[in-house]
């Protein structure tokens, strides 16, 4: 029953522990980072990303420097609560020695420290009987607190303007051109004869939702009874155009 109890409690610990590390860095990072949009995606990832490394390092080795720290103490060379929390974090200075980084060490040490303390108080509540599986719901809550909190904190790097029809015409026509001959720069119609044709060049835009839209750049032309057309089309939002094909064939007084 007392295995049981030990398992239990450093399984606990080490589970609010990363958590609890894991999303103040991943708020940390957050915080310092130009990153806008996607905020909920970017946050979890971070805190994924951490939690695998911080979790790992706390489940496996953390937990075996514990349980060897609780023999000690269990068999009287480790009298006080303190010496148990700093031997912990003595421990804890190992990954640092590891990649020599002292950042990494101060972290583990800290890390580790905490992991000592919220140990030693679930070992309190053990002992009065009071239950320990709360603190992994807690932990949730606080993970969720932290992502909210930083987002409320957060203020955007740049405000942008609506990206509307005009901007995603201008976007497309300040560089499309036709064999020298300019569409018109805004949502309209141009109309004139070349080499015996009468032209009309036309150019359009759709909205497709979220400030996206599909530009069109019609061309159709007309002498006696023949007649054709020729079309492009761009997908256009803020970042940028793609092409999204054409239809019909090469006017005849390009050739």
């Amino acid at each position: 029953m007392e295995v049981k109890t030990i398992a239990e409690r450093k399984l606990t610990t080490s589970f609010v522990t990363s958590v609890f590390i894991s999303s103040l860095f991943a708020s940390t990072f957050i915080l310092n980072s130009s990153e806008d949009a996607h905020f909920l995606e970017v946050f979890f990832g971070m805190f994924i990303l951490y939690g695998i490394y911080i979790g790992a390092i706390v489940f496996i080795y953390g937990n075996l420097v514990s349980v060897g720290l609780e023999y000690l103490k269990k068999r009287g060379f480790i009298k006080f609560t303190w010496l148990y929390i700093l031997l912990h974090g003595l421990f804890g200075l190992a990954n640092g020695l590891l990649f020599q980084l002292w950042i990494l060490g101060l972290l583990g040490m800290i890390v580790a420290i905490l992991y000592g303390s919220i140990d030693r108080w679930l070992h309190a509540r053990t002992r009065k009987r009071k239950k320990i599986w709360m603190f992994n719901v807690v932990s949730v809550a606080l993970v969720l607190l932290l992502s909210t909190h930083s987002q409320l904190q957060r203020q955007p790097s740049e405000t942008f303007a609506p990206f509307t029809e005009k901007d995603a015409v201008a976007t497309v026509t300040k560089n499309f051109t036709v064999q020298n001959n300019v569409f018109p720069t805004e949502v309209g119609v141009w109309e004139g004869d070349i080499r015996d044709y009468h032209v009309e060049r036309e150019t359009a835009v759709e909205p497709l939702g979220n400030e996206k839209y599909i530009v069109s750049f019609t061309e159709r032309w007309k002498k006696a009874d023949e007649a054709g057309s020729f079309a492009r089309y761009y997908e256009v939002d803020r970042n940028g155009q793609k092409s999204k094909g054409f239809e019909g064939e090469d006017p005849p007084y390009y050739k």
